[in-house]
């Protein structure tokens, strides 16, 4: 059977290919291993129900609040039913990309392992389906590290955690990465001791020293126990594992233990060399127009392999999309990308960091500001936040938030640099007082009273005594 696209993977990447494809008049076929991974890891077992649970845990947290006003807060929370809870916002969610609702809109499905035969064929089973064009989204799974024992040990990742119909009395988490920390707050704040273990020095890697640290801190006050610079040796019993710090070795007790340390790529069963693909290592080699060294196809998603995000691989499937259309070949750029770990107080980074800024020898001033004349954080009692911003004559390069709704915050400043507009523009606009985003009208402020000098107030000043 031939058709003019196929997209071997129903995630968010191969979603954002199919759908438009078969929406435009393409005949295209969608291939996933069954009808129920529709959506991929981002609705199944990652950003839905992991953004779910962190909603019910800040729910219960403020709840506690509530006390100090004199407001009886107390009833007992069952952790089944949140699970329930989760499972049937996946559900609603899911009525929007199951294999009945994508085929109204012309897609052609096609269910089990997918892999080449050649260079425009590929085979499900015993038929043998040929196109134009090829786009891989396959995603990845979760890589767990050897660890003598774990063979033994009933352990969770971002996949299986939510099967869970007990709330742990403790767990261990291995790994500091966005996962990790997101994931032992959540089981914090619903009643859990949790302590997670870091092989480096500190929380989230990808995000500046300054934004981890702050992080850090809140976690540690409300009860998340850290180890860094700490190696899980190897695992005892099913509920006991070995830990080797700076201070010496020393055991870990736990209900359940949460891996977190990444993800590995998930392309080895699709015969790539069939396809005249080829492969770097891990790695599915491509070019800046995310063509492989077939340029029949494409990769997008998880396995480009770039960044594990969902909005990059919409980004990604943007850039597909265009060159699928046009012999003028967009290139991907991931200089104004942004990512949210989704804790409270969220921290959002954005654009290019000050060690890229560096390395490309970028001049650069950087500016930090901190919420204290946002009235809305002084309302609500916001912890400790802050807004760090790159600049470049008065354009934004990148920059940092920490704060809570800090992913919501930092799109007016992601919009701003994507179009190189000066920060001057943000005193032109007028905020809804006292709406927490006039953090960035106060960047500028402080940004522009720093410009006022001895010489400019007497020119304003001589300025004022001439106007009629």
């Amino acid at each position: 059977m031939s058709y003019d696209v196929i997209v071997i993977g129903a995630g968010a990447g191969g979603l954002n290919v199919a759908v438009p494809c078969a929406k435009l008049g393409l005949k295209t076929l969608l291939i996933d291993k069954k009808p129920g991974f529709f959506g991929g890891e981002c609705l199944i077992t990652g950003c839905i129900p992991s953004k779910s649970l962190l909603h019910i845990a800040k729910l219960k947290h403020d709840a506690a609040k509530l006390t100090q006003f004199g407001v009886d807060t107390t009833g007992v929370m069952t952790f089944a039913k949140i699970m329930e809870a989760i499972r049937n916002i996946q559900s609603e969610i899911r009525s929007h990309e199951t294999p009945e609702f994508l085929g109204q809109l012309g897609l052609e499905f096609a269910f089990g392992s997918a892999r080449f035969v050649s260079s425009d064929s590929v085979q499900v089973g015993e038929q043998v389906y040929f196109a134009r064009r090829i786009v891989i989204a396959t995603g990845s799974i979760p890589s767990i590290p050897h660890i003598s024992g774990i063979e033994h040990v009933p352990y969770l990742t971002y996949e299986n955690i939510w099967s869970l119909n007990v709330m742990p009395g403790k767990i261990l988490i291995v790994g500091a990465g966005a996962v990790g920390v997101e994931m032992a707050q959540a089981f914090v704040r619903l009643g859990s001791k949790v302590t997670v273990l870091e092989k480096s020095s500190r929380l989230l890697l990808r995000d500046p020293l300054e934004s981890s640290e702050l992080l850090g801190r809140h976690l540690s006050d409300e009860g998340v126990h850290f180890l860094f610079n700490a190696e899980l040796t190897r695992f005892l019993s099913p509920n006991t594992a070995e830990v080797k710090t700076s201070t010496g070795t020393g055991e870990e007790y736990f209900d359940n233990v949460l891996i977190a340390t990444g993800k590995k790529l998930l392309h080895d069963s699709l015969d790539l060399e069939k396809a005249g693909v080829e492969v770097n290592g891990e790695f599915i080699k491509v070019d800046s127009c995310l063509r492989t060294t077939n340029k029949r196809i494409y990769v997008c998603g998880d396995a480009v392999g770039q960044v594990f995000l969902t909005h990059v691989a919409e980004l990604q499937s943007s850039v597909i999309l265009h060159n699928l259309f046009s012999p003028f070949k967009r290139k991907i750029n991931y200089d104004c990308l942004s990512w949210v770990t989704f804790t409270d107080p969220e921290v959002a980074t954005f654009g290019l960091s000050e060690k890229e800024l560096k390395n490309r020898g970028i001049r650069y001033r950087k500016v930090v500001q901190g919420f204290e004349d946002v009235n809305r954080a002084t309302i609500e009692r916001y912890p400790e936040s802050k807004l760090t911003v790159f600049l470049k004559k008065g354009r934004i390069l990148g920059g940092t938030m920490v704060a809570p709704n800090a992913g919501e915050l930092i799109q007016e400043l992601v919009l701003a640099m994507q179009n190189k507009v000066p920060l001057w523009k943000f005193l032109e606009k007028t905020y809804s007082y006292p709406v927490a985003g006039r953090v960035n009208r106060w960047l500028a402020i402080w940004e522009y009273d720093r410009k006022i000098t001895k010489l400019v107030k007497k020119i304003l000043q001589i300025a004022f005594r001439l106007v009629q």
